[in-house]
């Protein structure tokens, strides 16, 4: 991903517990000039959890 040329955006559920917060942090890290959204109280699967804010 780091090297990938094509615009990258990651969707995110804070509160997850395997893939959260923290993967957010380095993913940022990783890879900075993405487009990230972090849904705060929104766990595993945001798709199922808040569709209205994953289609975009």
């Amino acid at each position: 991903m780091q090297s990938n040329r094509a615009p990258l955006k990651l969707i995110d559920g804070a509160a997850d517990p395997f893939s959260g917060r923290h993967m957010v942090t380095r993913f940022q890290k990783l890879v900075p000039h993405s487009d990230l959204t972090v849904l705060e109280h929104i766990d595993h699967y945001p798709q199922v959890e808040a569709p209205e804010a994953v289609v975009v």
